[in-house]
């Protein structure tokens, strides 16, 4: 059914009108500390222009976790102001720690060439070479290739610029009974984890944990959903004086612990990834992904940090992941290969807020249930621009998304989703809408025609 709402017709139409030259491209937030990682392990992955300029920019991400080393990604992130991890592969960690030279022209050719246009934060070393089912195959190597590729940028002088992290999967650390107070790292990488957190404390970097809150919940029954969801609980698991309602505090004491029962008590954490598929097992919906990553990100917001540190949330997390990768591992399940917030193809799976226009206005009907929950890509970016638009009256300050909006006086409200209009209050106390209350704020989707 079309919507009953009527608008009445301005004496004159204004007409569409670009908001900012499409290059002119704003540094994000500096206060936001969510990211997204960007995979490539797709038999048809999306053109990475076609990443950034219409998925990245118009959900104003922050930040971006590259999988690899990828000179399109990196040509398309050149400008932007996103901040940009880039990961090393296993593969390469043998020849990077027993060669400074391979070092060097690896960072000469995937940073060196693009310092002056990519805001470079870290460069992750390794993907999750600590895991279990790895054993030992990668453990000689890690700390040697990091501490090459540090000597390397040092001698780019990009040192002071750019942190070396190494990610570490969850099961770095033992905590079987799923109490942070007991968790410690595994015996068979104490060695060279200590190392490792040794290389990373010199050189001021941050410890990087990779949760995979799904695989946990299927591995610990006792454990309800609410309790990965941020769901409040009304029992609470104990661990002591301490209480926890959710996997991802307890998951970030649990790394407390362990570090500091390996005698770094202050070092900085960063969660590497964080995410909940959408298909491929039981419990693996686009609705309970959405309440996870809204969830998650909410709880972020109110940096509350964890009982073991208050007020100290972890520096950085990374949600995962943008895009679905149909080439993914699934030696844990299927369901890996659906862990994108959009599709393949860049089809939005449901609404998640990683960017600001939602932080600053109302997008309650975009949840699961909402009046505009069906939007979809990209009439939930629409929706989003234009209330933050909106609530602050419409001022050219609010319009700037990366020159991606476009102001129009054509209604794009479907059926029951009626995008906010601003109403101003006369001098005489009546309500009128003036000419430039007809105004919406919208996503540009001819993005893709570049």
């Amino acid at each position: 059914m079309p919507s009953n709402r009527r608008r009445p017709l301005p004496p004159f139409a204004p007409g569409l009108l670009l908001l900012l030259p499409f290059l002119a491209v704003a540094p994000p937030p500096a206060a936001s500390a969510v990211g997204v990682n960007w995979g490539f392990a797709s038999s048809h992955p999306l053109p990475a222009a076609q990443v950034v300029q219409g998925l990245l920019l118009p959900n104003s991400v922050p930040r971006v976790r590259l999988a690899a080393a990828s000179s399109d990604a990196l040509s398309a992130l050149a400008g932007t102001g996103v901040a940009v991890t880039v990961g090393v592969p296993d593969a390469l960690l043998r020849p990077l720690a027993s060669s400074t030279k391979a070092a060097a022209a690896w960072v000469h050719d995937n940073i060196t060439r693009y310092a002056s246009s990519v805001r470079f934060e870290y460069i992750a070393v390794g993907d999750e070479p600590f895991l279990l089912s790895h054993g030992q195959h990668f453990q000689p190597f890690v700390v040697p290739a990091a501490a090459n590729i540090k000597k390397a940028l040092t001698a780019a002088k990009l040192s002071t610029k750019i942190k070396v992290v190494v990610p570490c999967s969850a099961d770095t650390y033992q905590n079987a009974s799923m109490l942070p107070s007991k968790a410690s790292f595994r015996p068979d990488v104490n060695k060279t984890m200590g190392e490792l957190l040794s290389f990373l404390s010199n050189n001021s970097s941050p410890f990087m944990v990779e949760l995979d809150p799904f695989l946990s919940f299927q591995r610990h029954k006792n454990l309800s959903l609410d309790y990965y969801l941020f769901q409040l609980m009304s029992h609470p698991v104990k661990d002591g004086q301490n209480k926890y309602d959710n996997y991802f505090d307890a998951s970030i004491d649990a790394v407390v612990t362990a570090l500091t029962n390996a005698g770094f008590s202050d070092m900085d954490i960063i969660v590497g990834r964080a995410g909940w598929p959408t298909d491929g097992a039981v419990n693996a919906t686009p609705a309970i992904a959405q309440s996870f990553m809204i969830g998650l990100v909410n709880h972020l917001a109110k940096k509350s940090g964890t009982p073991l540190r208050p007020k100290v949330p972890p520096v950085e997390t990374y949600l995962f992941s943008l895009l679905d990768e149909d080439q993914r591992n699934t030696t844990n399940g299927g369901y890996e290969r659906h862990h994108g917030i959009f599709t393949f193809d860049g089809q939005a799976k449901y609404y998640a807020n990683i960017g600001q226009a939602c932080s600053h206005g109302d997008c309650t009907a975009l949840s699961p249930g909402g009046s505009c929950s069906g939007l979809g890509w990209p009439g939930n970016v629409s929706y989003a621009f234009n209330n933050y638009y909106q609530q602050h009256d419409q001022s050219e300050d609010s319009c700037d998304f990366n020159g991606l909006g476009l102001i129009t006086t054509v209604d794009p409200s479907v059926n029951d989703c009626l995008f906010p209009l601003a109403i101003r209050t006369s001098a005489a106390a009546s309500l009128h809408l003036t000419l430039a209350m007809f105004r919406l704020l919208v996503f540009w989707v001819c993005i893709f025609c570049l």
